[in-house]
């Protein structure tokens, strides 16, 4: 008896993070891809090209062309709105799992219901966070820090050092957030020169599980596949089926990190007896 064929009854959803994994700074595709094949992908607030893909990313998007994508990503609604490629036109996992928008580009209600409580508890904290942090780290040169919103919520803080060299160690940085005095549960995601700040509301995992219960309500046989970069992103990967990983990324530093060769205690040769008699 043949395989049965993918079909609209088996649907295959994608659950994908954008950044450094499906598109990335024009610097960044060229070390992808350094004949300059380069597309753009997302726009800056002025309109001009700012994440470009290259040729290795629109492969892979030709490739999962038939699949559902559901964007799960750091950037705000607004921020997702100017990536123009890919689309996506179902559900959308944004700034950091903070939020959830049905495919009509609302708020998933009883998600922001769940979020706005504790957001607006911890809005003074993290716009104090902003303000201070700076000081407390004494780099408010090359230093941009901002809450992000979404949906009208705070959601995480961000800090931007434009000299990569110049972004504090995460014990470091956890010391300055301590010295706050701020209360509550906090998370740092750390990449490059970028630095977020993340309530306990800001999980990936926990929306990607969201959206997973009302896709399997959907079609309970629904098969889903994973994509990011990111340490960030490793728990949502963890809940699909499959996991496709960029080759340089930092989940692929921390396997390499994480990978030890032990050496076998060997016998001494009859050389090493002489030297050693």
């Amino acid at each position: 008896m043949g395989a049965a064929p993918v079909t609209s009854a088996y649907p295959l959803v994608v659950f994908t993070d954008l950044d450094d994994s499906l598109l990335q700074t024009r610097t960044k595709a060229l070390a992808r891809h350094a004949a300059g094949l380069l597309v753009p992908a997302a726009d800056d607030r002025n309109g001009s090209a700012l994440s470009f893909q290259a040729l290795d990313q629109l492969a892979l998007l030709h490739l999962l062309r038939d699949t559902l994508l559901i964007p799960v990503t750091g950037r705000n609604h607004q921020a997702l709105r100017r990536v123009h490629r890919p689309t996506f036109p179902d559900y959308k996992i944004t700034a950091h799992g903070s939020m959830i928008y049905r495919p009509d580009d609302t708020p998933l209600p009883a998600w922001h219901a769940r979020v706005s409580q504790r957001a607006n508890q911890l809005n003074a904290a993290m716009q104090e966070m902003a303000i201070e942090l700076p000081r407390r780290l004494d780099s408010s040169d090359g230093l941009r820090t901002r809450v992000i919103m979404d949906a009208g919520l705070p959601v995480y803080v961000s800090l931007k050092w434009e000299d990569v060299s110049q972004v504090p160690a995460v014990a470091v940085l956890g010391a300055a957030m301590r010295s706050l005095d701020l209360g509550a549960s906090w998370r740092v995601h750390h990449n490059g020169g970028n630095v977020a700040v993340l309530p306990e509301y800001a999980n990936k995992a926990e929306a990607v599980r969201c959206v997973m219960e009302i896709k399997r309500r959907e079609h309970p046989d629904t098969t889903f596949i994973g994509v990011g970069d990111s340490t960030s992103d490793t728990a949502f990967l963890q809940l699909c089926h499959f996991a496709v990983i960029p080759s340089n990324s930092q989940i692929q530093s921390e396997w390499s990190d994480a990978c030890t060769t032990i050496e076998p205690d060997l016998p001494a040769t009859p050389s090493d007896q002489v030297e050693n008699a």
